[in-house]
């Protein structure tokens, strides 16, 4: 009997240590990520340790690419380096259970490209070219 009060209390104490490697919290992996302006445009690319549900819009006042994503950690976005035609990125929770990662744009710009790759290095790649404010602003209008 005092060998299973033993076992159990063991099993309380670490049952915390095990479970801290189980999350479903996904986490931007700051090595394979980064921006890259492409003359005129941006190609971004987000990897992350797993896959998350995800969308992506545009929106104005000022121009912006908003990326909403279920439960990212954004801490290793930050060594993003700015290029142009970003111009500032904020990070952090949304909602309960949605993160957003939003960059602020110098102009209008279109979505050229838009997916999550998954596999052994999921990642969110994302192209923008620039456009005219006309099809910018339609773009926007887009209910989400």
């Amino acid at each position: 009997m005092i060998l299973l009060r033993a076992l159990i209390l063991f099993l309380f104490a670490t049952l915390p240590v095990l479970a801290e490697g189980l999350s479903a919290l996904a986490r931007v992996d700051a090595m394979r990520s980064g921006l890259v302006s492409t003359g005129g445009g941006l190609e971004l690319r987000l990897g992350l340790t797993q896959p998350v549900p995800w969308r992506v819009r545009l929106m104005d006042d000022p121009p912006r690419l908003v990326i909403d994503t279920r439960e990212v950690d954004w801490a290793g976005a930050e060594v993003l380096a700015m290029v142009r035609p970003a111009v500032a990125m904020r990070a952090g929770s949304f909602r309960p259970g949605w993160s957003r990662l939003v960059l602020e744009l110098d102009g209008p710009y279109r979505l050229d490209r838009a997916e999550m790759l998954t596999g052994d290095e999921p990642r969110i790649e994302l192209a923008l070219a620039p456009t005219d404010a006309a099809s910018f602003a339609v773009e926007t209008a887009r209910p989400d």
